[in-house]
């Protein structure tokens, strides 16, 4: 009986062991990756779509859409007149979808709410394809 109460006890710290290795190893590709995009210039490069190729750096609040009073306009008949924004929150990029038709994904994924965009994010937004750029 010894024994197996030895055994589950080892067992207990080897998985306690590998469960904080694992929560150190989350929080430091987090902070790699935060380090990486704050303070960071970003450009959103148009990489295909009816208005490609074109490149937009990010700058305070960047409007998103078919009508040409958006700072990223884009000629697409499945754009929204005023489809998403992207802007500086807590010193990160965010994008935000504006109650569009089509909606915005970022990496392939439907955005419900405003959602931090990284370096090599894809958004797409109606036929375009965009990519996040660290410079």
């Amino acid at each position: 009986m010894n024994l197996w109460l030895l055994i589950a006890k080892f067992g207990f710290l080897v998985i306690l062991y590998a469960f904080v290795i694992w929560v150190f190893v989350v929080i430091l590709r987090e902070k790699a990756r935060t380090n990486e995009t704050l303070g960071s210039r970003f450009v959103v490069q148009l990489v295909s779509g009816p208005s490609s190729p074109k490149a937009f750096e990010l700058r305070g609040i960047v409007a998103i859409g078919r009508s040409r009073e958006n700072e990223i306009w884009l000629s697409d008949n499945t754009v929204s007149n005023h489809h998403a924004r992207i802007s500086m929150a807590d010193g990160f990029w965010m994008i935000e979808d504006l109650g569009s038709k089509n909606g915005t994904l970022v990496n392939g994924e439907r955005i419900d709410s405003c959602q931090r965009i990284f370096p090599e994010d894809k958004i797409s937004i109606g036929r375009n394809q965009l990519i996040v750029i660290n410079k």
